[in-house]
């Protein structure tokens, strides 16, 4: 079984924000509980904050980020299909 860390902030990323108006640069989020907490228009304060928190802070490098979406479109390998029952 994977696992996967739960509790983070990403900084230096192009946020695509739906409750913003526009694209934040060089923005940055908190992640707890595999839930965005908050996002940050400045990178800086993302990564204080994320310090303070004792968060790993992931650094994207002007990677574009879109919190919450998801990319519902995709296909299988191998000739094989995502809806078939045995992948194997």
């Amino acid at each position: 079984m994977t696992h996967y860390k739960t509790d983070y902030a990403i900084i230096h990323a192009e946020i695509l924000a739906g409750s913003q108006p526009h694209t934040i640069h060089e923005g940055g989020i908190l992640v707890a509980q595999g839930k965005i907490q908050e996002i940050f228009p400045d990178s800086q304060q993302a990564a204080a904050k994320a310090r303070q928190q004792g968060l790993e802070i992931i650094d994207a490098g002007g990677a574009w980020l879109g919190p919450g979406l998801i990319d519902m479109h995709i296909h299988g390998c191998g000739g094989r299909d995502t809806g078939e029952q045995d992948l194997q």
